[in-house]
């Protein structure tokens, strides 16, 4: 009887082991993913941090030369800045609306009388 029980645990340790060896190998492919990603991501914020910088000084050094000093008329200008944010937010803007997202609120929030609510730190917890 304690041959058998001894054999049936060393089955269940192997498979357990098994197991282990499969999550502890599939964790270590996520990390090496994710630092892949996370030095991707490093090689575009320097090269965006370039190209802002070059621009900038760019922008800085023609404004000394009056060739480039162009009058604008300012509500020109306005549309001009508007348009351009509207064709850059339109998606973020759309995804909000389809979502119920309103980025400010106007007055305090009421928790309905039906449900009983509770406020712990900022979040309040419904409970039904």
């Amino acid at each position: 009887m304690e041959w058998s029980s001894r054999q049936g645990n060393e089955r269940r340790s192997k498979i357990s082991k098994c197991l282990l060896d499969s999550i502890i190998d599939d964790l270590n492919m996520f990390v090496l993913d994710i630092r892949k990603s996370w030095k991707e991501n490093c090689k575009q914020v320097k090269w965006t941090w370039h190209s802002l910088i070059k621009a900038f000084g760019v922008a800085l050094l023609l404004t000394f030369f009056s060739a480039f000093d162009v009058p604008v008329f300012w509500p020109i200008l306005m549309f001009y800045w508007s348009v351009l944010f509207f064709l850059t937010m339109r998606r973020q803007i759309m995804h909000m609306i389809k979502y119920k997202y309103v980025p400010f609120t106007f007055g305090k929030q009421v928790c309905p009388q039906s449900i009983h609510c509770y406020k712990l730190s900022t979040k309040s917890v419904l409970i039904v």
